[in-house]
């Protein structure tokens, strides 16, 4: 298994998976997020198919997902994610395509949220320490 996934024994952590293509955007995100109590990022990926292959394979809380990525798209990983078994799950999009059709079509196959990377972050940071003070 590739060094970027880690599966943690913490029952309380609310999980977090992050999948960004941008190794300086993804370092301050995770940095980001782990600062919120009981949030664990336990992975990361830049391509759809290993973040679907991850996600499928591994128990998690919520998926942060960029739209734009290495290989694949996070559209391709939403549509996935509309599988029932996923039905419990987060899955926020944080992308740079803030347009209101992208928008539209993130929430129509499931995005439970989406935040615009260059205005929105701490809204994802309060959307985090919501959920993980529930867990």
């Amino acid at each position: 298994m590739p060094d970027h996934f880690t599966q943690t024994t913490e029952v309380n952590n609310y999980k977090c998976f992050v999948v960004e293509d941008s190794v300086r955007i993804r370092t301050r995100v995770i940095a980001l997020m782990e600062s919120i109590a009981g949030v664990k990022v336990v992975g990361f990926s830049d391509t759809a198919s290993e973040s679907i292959e991850w996600l499928r394979t591994h128990d998690w809380d919520a998926v942060i997902i960029d739209l734009n990525i290495n290989s694949g798209s996070g559209i391709t990983i939403l549509e996935y994610l509309r599988n029932p078994e996923f039905l419990n799950k987060k899955k926020v999009v944080l992308t740079n395509y803030g347009f209101p059709e992208v928008k539209a079509r993130c929430f129509e196959l499931g995005a439970t949220a989406f935040f615009d990377k260059s205005t929105e972050i701490e809204g994802l940071l309060e959307l985090l320490e919501e959920e993980a003070s529930s867990v």
